[in-house]
């Protein structure tokens, strides 16, 4: 999964200026992440496949690169205001959204200093603004101290 490639994709189906029906942006960008999602697990979706079956899917899908990837692309997702969003069941929903989430990524998630345990509500609240500095978080951590010193001396 090149995930700058689906991003990409996922800013032009929310762009307003190429399409202004909102309707369409979103279904057109939930496409995408269904696609994407599927993909990511080895399965082909159905025409009745919704986001939420994905993410069913995802959260009990053993770990993989693929998996990571679109767990990143559903924070990159949370950006755009009724992307991933269900119209019934909202709270299972988001419950499996967390999930997922929290067993995709969880030491970018520590590192965040996510609200693991709160509420579902404060978790998805979370998990909104989690995109300004997930791709970050996801870096290697660096030494803190410089790479000239060998050892240290107790003396």
């Amino acid at each position: 999964m090149e995930l700058e490639q689906i991003l990409h994709e996922l800013k032009q189906a929310m762009d307003e200026q190429t399409r202004p029906d909102e309707t369409m942006r979103l279904r057109d960008a939930r496409h995408i992440l269904i696609a994407r999602g599927a993909d990511a697990l080895g399965s082909e979706p159905s025409a009745n496949t919704s986001l939420h079956d994905v993410i069913k899917a995802a959260v009990t899908a053993s770990p993989s690169a693929s998996r990571r990837a679109f767990a990143v692309l559903l924070v990159h997702a949370l950006a755009f205001d009724g992307v991933v969003a269900v119209r019934s069941n909202r709270n299972q929903f988001d419950r499996d959204l967390c999930g997922f989430i929290e067993n995709a990524l969880p030491t970018a998630l520590q590192r965040y200093g996510y609200p693991f345990g709160h509420e579902t509500y404060e978790r998805r609240r979370s998990l909104e603004r989690l995109h300004t500095v997930i791709d970050d978080l996801l870096k290697p951590l660096e030494p803190t101290f410089p790479p000239t010193v060998q050892g240290l001396y107790a003396g």
